[in-house]
């Protein structure tokens, strides 16, 4: 296992992502970003430390499925929120995870070159544009609507 794994710290409670960790059980965890100023951006990980999707067991995935659909399916509901994008890339820790992201209606107001091509709306420039943008020191996380998205998303996920 990786040393400074920030999602291990995260699951053995050395470390509190805003508004605490919304959901886990044996199998899965899902909290809010750590460091990006974007309300219902969620990160969902399996709890054991795997560091690509082909180490996930059968009962990980099940439980990751179950939960990127009805966290998916509770942001939808937002207000402003456009659509929820999925993305697994690994860059900054190693231990495996999900960015659950949403696309608020406002993303879409930045110049077309920082976000498109051939006028076409590029998802992953987008993410990577917000994600640079909105990158905040953890304090400056804690708003209402990031603990408003964070508690109904909590509430719906202790009725699964």
């Amino acid at each position: 296992m990786d040393a400074i794994c920030i999602t291990c710290r995260i699951i053995k409670k050395q470390v509190i992502p805003p508004g605490g960790i919304i959901y886990n059980n044996n199998f899965v965890i899902l909290h809010h970003c750590l460091d990006i100023h974007v309300a219902g951006y969620f990160i969902l990980s399996p709890v054991r430390h795997v560091e690509n999707l082909e180490q996930v067991k059968q009962e990980e995935l099940f439980e990751l499925t179950n939960i990127l659909k009805s966290v998916t399916k509770a942001l939808v509901k937002e207000n402003d929120i456009d659509r929820v994008y999925i993305l697994s890339l690994g860059e900054e820790t190693s231990h495996f995870h999900f960015h659950v992201f949403p696309r608020y209606k406002w993303m879409l107001n930045f110049p077309n070159e920082d976000i498109c091509i051939n006028d076409k709306l590029d998802g992953a420039k987008l993410f990577s544009f917000i994600r640079q943008k909105y990158k905040a020191d953890k304090q400056e996380l804690f708003d209402n609507r990031l603990f408003s998205i964070v508690s109904r998303v909590r509430e719906l996920m202790t009725n699964l």
